[in-house]
């Protein structure tokens, strides 16, 4: 089976061969930015609940607790729904 790919490639012409390297150097840019924006957004998301804990930590009433924590719900689903738009 090796031995049929290794000759398969060795058949390829100089230019196939470049368009082959090419192509995966495309592709590890790819993986790369991908992987990129993924880092991005989990340390977004982090900094967003470390910052939402803060501020449940400081409330005084239960009422305000309620109210903080529907804010923080529609916030996470506004986050949600746009991460969603990007996801391709």
């Amino acid at each position: 089976m090796a031995t049929s790919i290794t000759c398969d490639f060795i058949a390829l012409g100089p230019y196939d061969i470049d368009a082959v390297v090419t192509s995966f150097r495309i592709c590890a840019a790819g993986v790369q930015d991908h992987a990129k924006q993924k880092v991005a957004g989990a340390q977004a998301s982090l900094g967003g609940w470390v910052a939402a804990l803060k501020a449940l930590l400081t409330v005084k009433s239960p009422q305000e607790t309620l109210k903080l924590q529907a804010k923080l719900a529609h916030a996470s689903m506004e986050a949600a729904t746009a991460e969603s738009g990007c996801i391709s």
